[in-house]
């Protein structure tokens, strides 16, 4: 049967190395903190600050459009900062009046102190000129324009700095794309601190009851910090030399999912010394001997988590192509810790991890296969039990999963910022003076030769366009004719025109995507019916750009999915040396990832009234539960496969499940709460993204890894199983047979 064991040469090579590693344990473990200290003093820190990586979808139409129009007018029309002043019982036409000198001096250079500012653009709402406001003359929304190279904290920085200046009465605050992106890292950077204490004391906790000591928390501990040191130097020097914009997003996950995942691979080396301790193996014995049983399973885990997130690259997605290295580098460098230092450490301090208890009789059983689990092991390989619960889980996992079927994406980055966030309340009075969309209007670009001469035909498509759903109020060629607003709607060259649109609703939302597109996909019949069907027609906005991003990675997801799957397939084949059990085992990661999905459409979408999900975290939940997944089933059926050297592969899940079940439960545990303390975070999409990876996670635990898995392996084994019990079967029946007389 010894051709039935998980990556035979691999184990070798793992028992080598595992030799290797304690015999340098009094090395090792000092390099590591070394390159900790030393990646912290050489290396650059993670970019801080916010961007806009995510609303720039490559090759896009809509800045190709916003682009054109910066070209070929004079005034523009799309401001990603705004500031807000507002009394509802109206406002003084004092405020007015500063509004308008504030914005000729800032055109004309002559504001100091504001020398990002290139323009400003204040509007009231006076139904004369904005139709569709809700109130007449309670709000002032002054649109700010800045150089193209002004980072979005500079930015940020300038705008608030007008409006203290200029916009003291009445003033609600900044709002806009830039200051709710800034605001979003702001949120992000306070909880940073919070969220890593949280992780390292739920550690401390778990990991310190469940073996109910001291060192072996620790142990743990010392792991993840070196790790995430490392981890988080090595990938702002990856963005560095990359000229990868990381965004801000990926080192929350970072904490959660390098913490996570040391404590769970460092439960498996712990559980093994302990074990071997207990049998009566010296300290530096028992740490090799853990190693030689874990290494192959956690160095395929961790591979398969790194390159599983690596997959991300594939797709378009700005986003994605900076976090999918990010987290891959981690899980790398969480994967070479724990199968260096851990079992270093372990050589070094022995029975002292287990402090103040020494391993006894109860460790060497594992503390496991006892009670009901072992009732349970043995029940889930009876053909007709396992084929039931089978049949029970794909049930209740593609009931979870249907809540999916209706899921929504939106960007909606003020709406994912607390309510009481300065950029949040002023966005929400913006609203209430005019309508959602009027901080970012979608425009409508018109190129042909002479356009601007066809005054009846641009009035007829506005007019066209003022009645399209979701449409609050149009500003085009109908109220703002070229002698009031040179250069506002009609070009000086004569051959282009533009009308803005003022949403209803918010402007980077799910709906306003789904508008957007339907407008694009209409414009050109809208522009014959005006007659102006010979005309060149585009759409600019972040409503725009945010319906690309979408499309996007919704169109990404085939190729990340694929991409994703086939390592998860590879390695999981190469790992069991088999190709039928990761068929079945991923087709479970995926079922479990449907219906977290799922359950997460209906909590936030429906629910709780959001009406959408954050446009990312489908996806990047999607790859992560998918490799996390397949490295759990990584931990289950490598030791049931290890087993199945020596008996029936059913005899083998009989046994193993039970063992394992206390140390699976541990690690999937860990990891579920350490994802669910990002919601500490206080994002609406951290909420969303919590929610699904701890749900995912304790799925892949309670239900694919303790009952799914084991009653697939029972069910369908493997053909080389299958052939190694027959060929055991026909040994024993030979053995049992009564000898022959030999012939005289």
């Amino acid at each position: 049967m010894s051709g039935v064991g998980p990556m035979s040469s691999v184990g070798r090579l793992s028992r080598g190395a595992a030799w290797l590693v304690l015999r340098l344990r009094w090395l090792i473990v000092p390099a590591w903190v070394a390159a900790a200290v030393l990646a912290t003093l050489n290396l650059p820190p993670l970019g801080q600050g916010a961007t806009l990586a995510s609303l720039e979808p490559q090759n896009s139409a809509a800045a190709r459009a916003e682009a054109e129009m910066g070209r070929r007018f004079d005034l523009p029309l799309l401001a990603r900062s705004a500031v807000v002043q507002r009394d509802a019982r109206g406002l003084p036409p004092s405020a007015e009046r500063r509004a308008l000198v504030a914005a000729q001096a800032a055109a004309a250079g002559r504001d100091p102190g504001l020398s990002d500012l290139r323009g400003a653009l204040p509007i009231t709402n006076v139904p004369g000129l904005v139709p569709g406001s809700r109130e007449d003359g309670t709000t002032l929304v002054t649109y700010l324009f800045f150089a193209p190279d002004a980072s979005l904290d500079s930015q940020n920085a300038t705008a608030q700095a007008y409006a203290q200046r200029h916009a003291r009465q009445a003033l609600v605050g900044v709002a806009g794309v830039v200051p709710a992106r800034v605001s979003q890292w702001e949120k992000i950077d306070a909880a940073l601190p919070v969220v890593t204490l949280a992780t390292v004391v739920l550690i401390l906790l778990v990991v310190g009851l469940h073996f109910r000591a001291v060192g072996a928390p620790l142990i743990t501990l010392a792991a993840a910090a070196v790790a995430y040191l490392v981890a988080v130097r090595l990938v702002g020097w990856l963005g560095e030399r990359a000229g990868l914009s990381v965004p801000q997003e990926v080192e929350p996950v970072m904490i959660v999912l390098l913490l996570g995942v040391v404590t769970d691979y460092s439960v498996f080396f712990l559980s093994g010394t302990r074990r071997r301790l207990a049998e009566g193996d010296g300290r530096v014995r028992a740490a090799e001997l853990a190693a030689c049983a874990n290494v192959p399973i956690v160095f395929t885990a961790g591979l398969i988590v790194a390159l599983s997130t690596a997959a991300l690259v594939v797709g378009h997605s700005k986003f994605f192509q900076a976090f999918g290295p990010g987290l891959a580098l981690t899980a790398l460098t969480a994967m070479l810790v724990a199968m260096t230092f851990v079992p270093a450490a372990l050589g070094i301090l022995g029975g002292a991890a287990f402090w103040p208890r020494r391993p006894d009789a109860r460790d060497a059983r594992d503390v496991g296969p006892r009670g009901w689990r072992v009732l349970l092991g043995a029940l889930i390989t009876h053909p007709v039990v396992a084929a039931v619960v089978v049949v029970a889980c794909v049930a209740g996992l593609g009931f979870a999963a249907w809540g999916l079927h209706d899921a929504r994406l939106g960007l909606g980055l003020t709406r994912d910022l607390p309510q009481d966030a300065a950029a949040a309340r002023a966005e929400r009075a913006a609203a209430q003076g005019f309508a959602p969309g009027v901080l970012s209007p979608t425009v409508v670009l018109v190129e042909a030769r002479g356009v601007t001469r066809r005054t009846a035909q641009l009035v007829a498509l506005e007019r066209e366009l003022a009645r399209r759903p979701g449409v609050a109020a149009t500003f085009g060629p109908a109220q703002v004719p070229a002698r009031v607003v040179p250069g506002a709607v009609l070009s000086r060259d004569g051959g282009a025109a533009r009308v803005a649109l003022m949403l209803g609703v918010d402007p980077l939302g799910a709906q306003a995507a789904h508008d957007v597109k339907a407008l694009q996909s209409d414009l050109p019949a809208l522009a014959r019916r005006a007659g102006l069907g010979d005309a060149r027609l585009a759409v600019a906005g972040d409503s725009a750009l945010a319906a690309e991003t979408i499309d996007g990675m919704l169109h990404d997801l085939a190729r990340v999915g694929l991409a994703a799957l086939l390592v998860n397939f590879v390695l999981l084949a190469v790992f069991l040396r088999a190709v039928g059990p990761p068929v079945y085992l991923l087709a479970a990661s995926v079922l479990a990832l449907a219906a977290s999905l799922g359950l997460a459409t209906i909590v936030f979408q429906d629910r709780l009234d959001y009406g959408e999900l954050t446009y990312y975290v489908p996806f990047a939940c999607a790859v992560l539960l998918v490799a996390l997944g397949s490295d759990y089933n990584v931990f289950v059926t490598g030791q049931i496969w290890q087993r199945a050297r020596d008996m029936p592969l059913r005899r083998a899940v009989a046994v193993t499940t039970p063992r394992v079940s206390r140390a699976i439960t541990v690690a999937g545990l860990t990891l579920a709460l350490s994802f669910a303390l990002l919601a500490i975070v206080p994002l609406r999409s951290f909420r969303e993204f919590a929610f699904t990876m701890a749900v995912g996670v304790l799925l892949e635990t309670f239900i694919v890894r303790s009952l799914l898995v084991p009653s697939l392996i029972s069910l369908f084994g493997s053909k080389r199983h299958r052939e190694a019990q027959r060929e055991r079967e026909e040994q024993e029946a030979r053995r049992r047979r009564p000898a022959q007389p030999t012939p005289v």
